[in-house]
């Protein structure tokens, strides 16, 4: 039994570690070769299926409470499916499975960061510097031709082969402030401003609001968050890095206003800030479709629909799409207000809790930072509980701060094995 489960999460992680080279040759094959075999569903089910496994065998009443979990996101496209809608296959199917991806993911690292904590934040680091050097890299590759753009019809901003470009930023928002606090915890400061010029054209060429915002902000707020107990105190140090990164910011600032302006991400926003002011350029016309949901809530809604969700149909019906793109929102419409409180104070709670050890846990301060703009994108720009380049590094991650962390002034103790 021991022995089966510990084979059983080796070869979890032996197909974790690579799942974002998998999703970009999904991409590739997808949008080049018109080739849709599904590689990135079948790999991740592969390892859903595993974790769920794993999870069977080492906890039953995990295994309950994720049961449950499954009856009642796969209720309303059940609903939807006796009323004859066929997208429930390509909307709610796939959005349901990515919930309970998140979720089965969180579970799995627990357990495994339980039973041998250093194999657990070994194999998690592991897994995060290789998505964080394949991210970058892919991007970067946009500049020789390789790649697809973030916005195809300006030929804006790149996003490697990854479909994605909201989803892509999700994960460059986490993987950027774990490496980004590795390198400052190294104590080289030269190395630290090449990682955050690099950090900072990679949220440039990315090129979505999300990615921009992230890029400029991680670099200024890692080694504030690094000082854990004295974040909220002024010192020298904060001083000067905001200073200069705010003239770093500036002078990006007015690059992309005189390069970008005509296109992509900046005329968006002076389209929707010269339409509906600053709400507009914030949720980017996401407020209509919520307007047309919170109307549909007080006019048509059922006690069913309020509890179990409605799926794609009501925005589908009113204006032609199907997603609302702010999260909690958009998980209230599809699988009911309980998941969406439930999932919107897990959120909250991946915030607070890294503000809570900051003092010793070792990886706190990444997680807030990262946490933090993640939560502000949930509910402003969305595709964040919902991406599956994210989940899975986000679900690892968290469990990253089960490290501890010392210090006699200078001195960094990475965490130790638990017993």
């Amino acid at each position: 039994m021991i022995k089966f489960t510990k084979d059983l999460e080796t070869v979890i992680w032996i197909m974790v570690i690579p799942y974002l080279l998998v999703d970009s040759i999904n991409g590739f094959l997808v949008t080049s070769l018109n080739v849709d075999i599904k590689l990135s569903i079948l790999y991740k089910g592969t390892i859903l299926l595993l974790a769920l496994i794993y999870i069977f065998k080492c906890n039953r009443k995990i295994s309950i409470g994720l049961l449950a979990l499954m009856f009642f996101l796969f209720l309303s496209p059940f609903f939807l499916a006796i009323e004859g809608r066929y997208l429930i296959t390509t909307h709610d199917i796939p959005l349901a499975i990515k919930y309970l991806m998140l979720t089965v993911f969180i579970f799995f690292c627990d357990i495994s960061s339980h039973k041998n904590l250093q194999r657990f934040i070994k194999n998690t680091e592991l897994c995060l510097n290789v998505s964080f050097y394949f991210v970058i890299i892919t991007v970067y590759l946009g500049y020789f031709g390789l790649g697809y753009n973030t916005y195809p019809t300006t030929g804006l901003g790149f996003k490697g082969f990854f479909q994605a470009g909201n989803e892509l930023s999700a994960v460059f928002i986490l993987l950027t402030s774990v490496k980004l606090f590795k390198v400052w915890t190294d104590k080289k400061l030269f190395t630290y401003l090449l990682y955050s010029l690099v950090v900072i054209g990679c949220g440039v060429s990315i090129a979505t609001k999300s990615a921009l915002i992230g890029a400029l902000l991680i670099p200024i707020l890692i080694p504030i968050a690094s000082e854990r107990e004295n974040m909220f105190r002024f010192t020298y140090l904060k001083l000067w890095y905001l200073s200069f990164f705010t003239i770093i910011i500036a002078l990006l600032g007015v690059y992309l206003v005189a390069d970008y302006s005509q296109f992509g991400v900046l005329k968006r926003a002076i389209y929707f800030f010269e339409k509906d002011g600053l709400l507009g350029v914030i949720f980017s016309g996401r407020e209509e479709f919520l307007k047309v949901y919170i109307d549909y809530l007080s006019t048509d809604a059922t006690i069913a629909s309020i509890l179990f969700g409605s799926g794609h149909a009501v925005l589908l019906d009113a204006v032609g799409r199907t997603y609302i793109e702010i999260d909690p929102f958009d998980v209230a419409m599809y699988f009911g207000l309980p998941l969406a409180v439930l999932f919107s104070l897990t959120a909250f709670v991946s915030v607070l809790y890294p503000f809570w050890k900051l003092s010793n846990s070792f990886y706190s301060p990444a997680l807030l930072v990262a946490n933090s703009l993640l939560l502000f994108f949930a509910f402003f720009a969305g595709h964040v509980w919902t991406s599956g380049l994210l989940s899975l590094s986000w679900a690892a991650s968290n469990f990253l701060m089960k490290g501890k962390f010392t210090h006699d002034g200078i001195k960094y103790m990475q965490p130790k094995e638990s017993n």
